[in-house]
């Protein structure tokens, strides 16, 4: 058994996705937490002042990363997680 060059013996790599902070911005409300209510006039969007809770982040402007399942990391691939193969 040898210590994995891959992993370099950790099993783990900082995930690519969310760069090890575990969340991601919300791509619905772009990490503000609310969208804006919009009225179609004549197929012209009109902007209104309104606001609501953005319904996919309730509100937190992030989302947990599935790539790692909120982690940070994920495991080696070459090594499955050991750090040896």
């Amino acid at each position: 058994m040898a210590t994995c060059n891959s992993c370099k013996g950790n099993g783990t790599f900082i995930c690519k996705v969310c760069d090890g902070w575990q969340k991601i911005t919300c791509p619905k409300c772009k990490g503000h937490g609310y969208v804006h209510l919009y009225e179609s006039l004549t197929g012209l969007h009109l902007r209104d002042n309104s606001t609501k809770t953005c319904n996919k982040c309730q509100g937190d402007g992030s989302l947990t990363c599935k790539a790692c399942g909120g982690a940070g990391r994920v495991h080696c691939r070459k090594c499955g997680g050991s750090g040896i193969y």
